[in-house]
């Protein structure tokens, strides 16, 4: 859960702050109004990062009909919950699905805690360097987005090795052990 809610929530995150450069750089100026929905499509990718392990916890234990109990209630909420965004368009469906998105990431984490008898600040414990990463990504990628006029592609080259090293430094030196477990990881293959 540590690996795939860092990848998760550091590439959602990156993409949703390089999203009003990326968009006209790469499908032109008249695609600007796809910026604010990638936006919200790319933050709802970085949450479900968050809850898609809970799937795999529940087959572990042998209770894959969890799954299915969550996905189910998933969808009796956010059927009606899309019908209703709508009125504002294709913004208003991404942002409802982000939004539907971090509630079922919580909710999905805190039902696998309990069956598996994990307590709420070993979950935190686990997402802390992949919400810690995507904050700083935020951080650093709005910080060179709110430079004077670069270019676009002046701005993807500082932003991305920029979110990159931010990244690497944060785990490791704070998060030494994953840094670790990663570079095992990288090595092996």
């Amino acid at each position: 859960m540590r690996i795939q809610s860092l990848y998760g929530v550091t590439t959602g995150v990156g993409l949703a702050v390089v999203a009003p450069v990326l968009v006209p750089l790469v499908f032109g100026e008249k695609w600007l109004d796809a910026v604010l929905p990638l936006v919200f499509l790319a933050l709802y990718a970085a949450a479900r990062s968050l809850g898609a392990g809970a799937n795999d916890v529940y087959k572990a234990i042998g209770r894959p009909g969890l799954s299915i109990w969550v996905s189910l209630v998933r969808l009796v909420i956010l059927l009606p919950v899309l019908l209703y965004a709508t009125q504002w368009g294709i913004v208003g469906v991404a942002c409802a699905q982000f939004v539907v998105a971090v509630v079922f990431a919580c909710g999905m984490q805190l039902v696998a805690a309990r069956v598996i008898e994990l307590r709420a600040r070993e979950l935190l414990r686990a997402v802390a360097p992949g919400l810690v990463c995507g904050a700083a990504v935020a951080v650093a990628g709005l910080g060179i987005l709110a430079a004077p006029v670069l270019g676009g592609v002046t701005t993807l080259i500082l932003v991305v090795p920029t979110a990159v090293a931010v990244v690497y430094a944060i785990l490791r030196f704070g998060f030494k052990p994953l840094h670790d477990e990663l570079v095992q990881l990288v090595r092996r293959r």
